[in-house]
């Protein structure tokens, strides 16, 4: 993907058309913040959503730009920035929070506080390293796949997870299971983030019966986190979506590469049949200039 090159543009002569994904952009990056301040006053669950909200949000600036031709670099890293804010520092307390809640002592400098607190301090290094790595890696399967589970993806999770916890009561209560579970959840998913796991982007496909079925069900979900309902299922659909799109990934890899391989070859064959062409034009030439020479001999020979 192309961008235009970033230079400073004074506010009244910039174009509109760049006003609307950067407006996005700082609604997800304001949705991160409110989630971290929501579950430092302890409103955990009402955080978590807001994450999920955030989530949604973060496709619709990269939609816009795209229909108003309004890409560039300084659009890439304003979006990153908002990312590491709104999926990586926001999901990072919410655990935090949750655990805090569950009677850990996270915030109460007690030894047990730092089992939750590194994980997730990991995950938060994580995620910077991913949008770090995203903004600076050459893409090598185009358009269609990630390398490593989207910042987004985890966050979504992260929080559906905690959400269905918190809907059914905290069935895991004991201290220990809860520094258990929390560090496990930051520790696995900052791992994903960094992953080369490759997983398929979120495209119109060709089959439309199956892109139909993808916007449908993409409608559902974004009804359900609208309305607060069912985190449950939120939380299993990208669940499946991740499992299912890392196994797609492999095989469109696999098929990428062994594509890559049988273009190489055709290029070195095709490389070699150049070259016997040239030694044979060379041959030829050579063989014309002793013919050419031979006659001048002859005709000098007969000249004497």
């Amino acid at each position: 993907m192309r961008f235009r090159p970033f230079r400073f543009v004074p506010f009244h002569r910039l174009p509109l058309r760049y006003l609307a994904p950067n407006l996005a952009t700082a609604g997800n990056m304001v949705l991160g913040l409110g989630a971290v301040w929501t579950a430092l006053r302890g409103e955990v669950e009402m955080a978590a959503w807001l994450v999920v909200w955030a989530a949604l949000l973060d496709g619709v600036d990269g939609v816009l730009a795209r229909l108003l031709n309004a890409q560039s670099h300084f659009g890439l890293e304003f979006d990153s920035l908002a990312d590491n804010i709104s999926f990586g520092l926001a999901p990072a307390t919410v655990l935090a929070c949750y655990a805090q809640d569950a009677g850990v002592g996270v915030f109460e400098g007690s030894p047990q506080g730092w089992l939750v607190l590194v994980p997730c301090t990991f995950y938060v290094v994580m995620a910077a390293v991913r949008l770090a790595r995203y903004n600076v890696q050459t893409i090598e399967l185009g358009e269609m796949l990630f390398r490593g589970v989207p910042t987004t993806m985890c966050a979504g999770l992260v929080c559906t997870i905690v959400l269905s916890l918190v809907k059914h009561g905290n069935p895991i209560d004991a201290g220990d299971h809860v520094i258990l579970l929390t560090g496990s959840i930051a520790t696995g998913f900052g791992l994903l983030m960094i992953s080369n796991l490759p997983l398929p982007k979120f495209r119109r496909r060709r089959m439309k019966l199956f892109s139909y079925g993808q916007y449908a069900m993409a409608g559902v979900l974004i009804v359900l986190a609208f309305m607060r309902r069912m985190p449950e299922v939120l939380a299993a659909s990208a669940t499946v979506y991740t499992i299912g799109g890392i196994i797609v990934g492999k095989r469109f890899e696999r098929a990428f590469r062994l594509e890559q391989q049988r273009r190489l070859v055709l290029a070195r064959e095709a490389e070699k049949a150049l070259e016997r062409i040239s030694r044979a034009d060379d041959d030829e030439d050579e063989h014309e200039a002793d013919e050419h020479e031979a006659d001048e001999r002859e005709a000098e020979e007969e000249m004497a």
